[in-house]
């Protein structure tokens, strides 16, 4: 797929929230792939996320090439006890967002491609 400008993400940027009524935490986690232009096949991808705890989880990823591929995406969750989390102050009121709704515990992709908005921008 590399000759049809196809590869992985470049990097990934997540961003956590505490609680649904709240705001983003200001420290996301960045990670960064490495970039194999040689072995076309599939392969797993692990982001850490720090062990970090949210109700909410919004994952930016940035295009390596004009298109980036997803075979499938999976999340592993934990139960954790209320009395564990440290709660982050925050006003009461949230700022309006738009962002795509995440699930907790495991969601599946099917195989797709998704391209880059500009094909002559690299992110």
């Amino acid at each position: 797929m590399f000759y049809r400008g196809v590869k992985i993400f470049s990097s990934v940027s997540c961003s956590f929230k505490p609680r649904l009524i709240a705001n983003w935490e200001t420290e996301p986690v960045e990670f960064r792939t490495v970039l194999d232009d040689r072995n076309p096949s599939a392969r797993y991808v692990t982001v850490p996320l720090g062990r970090r705890n949210a109700k909410a989880l919004r994952c930016r990823f940035h295009f390596a090439d004009v298109w980036m591929m997803f075979s499938e995406i999976s999340f592993q969750s934990d139960t954790v006890i209320p009395t564990q989390i440290t709660l982050a102050v925050t006003s009461p009121w949230p700022k309006e967002e738009s962002s795509m709704p995440t699930t907790h515990k495991t969601g599946n992709l099917s195989t797709s491609c998704f391209p880059s908005p500009n094909p002559y921008h690299n992110h």
